[in-house]
């Protein structure tokens, strides 16, 4: 989107790029080669803790010749479980940066389920946001949401670059 619109016009746009990117995972999963990354991790503190298994994808793209990078993660999903517990997030980029545009995560503890949604403005800063609880009074967990994405975009550079 090249300039500033409306928030009705932004949110169908995220809501385009996101359904392109669905596709390309669907695609993706079909391909002799899959271009992405996953990164799966095992953890148990200590005995008397649960294990915790966290498994992390980032789909990629190729870019043209000649870019800084040869490819361009355009999606980010995790998803971290226990024996109890069930946490997923995605964090939805750019076409052709890594300005996050869209975060969604879901959060099942037994019967109990949270769901948190965030859309963001050319700038970086959350339009909207819908939640099935609220942040602390004052606290803008959005920012929450932009900083996780830029920790996992950093690593995912350093592996494939």
């Amino acid at each position: 989107m090249q300039a500033q619109g409306t928030k009705a016009e932004r949110m169908k746009y995220i809501r385009k790029v996101y359904a392109e990117a669905k596709e390309k995972i669907e695609k993706d999963a079909k391909a002799a080669v899959p271009r992405n990354v996953i990164i799966t991790l095992h953890n148990q503190e200590d005995g008397d803790t649960p294990p915790v298994t966290t498994e992390i994808k980032c789909f990629l793209e190729p870019l043209p010749q000649g870019a800084a990078s040869a490819s361009h993660c355009y999606l980010i999903t995790k998803r971290t479980r226990t024996i109890s517990t069930d946490f997923y997030n995605e964090y939805l980029f750019a076409p052709k940066s890594h300005d996050l545009i869209f975060s969604f995560g879901q959060y099942k503890e037994g019967d109990s389920k949270d769901e948190l949604r965030f859309y963001f403005d050319e700038s970086g800063h959350c339009i909207e946001r819908k939640a099935t609880t609220q942040p602390e009074e004052g606290y803008d967990d959005s920012m929450d949401e932009r900083l996780t994405a830029t920790r996992y975009i950093t690593v995912i550079e350093e592996l494939i670059d």
